[in-house]
């Protein structure tokens, strides 16, 4: 809905360590070290093995789903493009996007007191 600031520096997230996941009827939140969360709202592709060349987009509520493999693994690296779409690489070689909708709020970022809303 937003897009990410211009100035959106996602350094902070590399290093954290995924530590809890919790689903609700209309979100998913990742709850990771170092005071970060991120809440999905609007679609996301997770990608569990890299022979997958472009992983299925997923959409909020999950009905199922493999994220829980993503538990007590850290964000190597992190991506973003300029269509606002927030790419997590874990050090399992796991993969989760996040993708922005125009129209609708996609996805939240906490770090500490900071919050964007994509």
């Amino acid at each position: 809905m937003y897009g990410l600031p211009g100035d959106f520096d996602g350094e902070f997230l590399v290093g954290c360590v995924l530590a809890q996941i919790c689903f609700t009827e209309n979100q998913i939140t990742l709850h990771f070290d170092a005071n970060v969360a991120i809440t999905i709202e609007g679609p996301y592709a997770y990608q569990d093995t890299p022979l997958v060349e472009d992983p299925s987009t997923l959409r909020v509520p999950a009905s199922s789903s493999n994220l829980m493999q993503l538990i007590g693994h850290r964000v190597s690296r992190v991506e973003v493009t300029r269509e606002a779409t927030l790419s997590l690489f874990f050090e399992n070689s796991h993969v989760l996007k996040c993708f922005d909708t125009p129209q609708y709020e996609s996805y939240q970022i906490r770090h500490e007191a900071r919050v964007i809303i994509v």
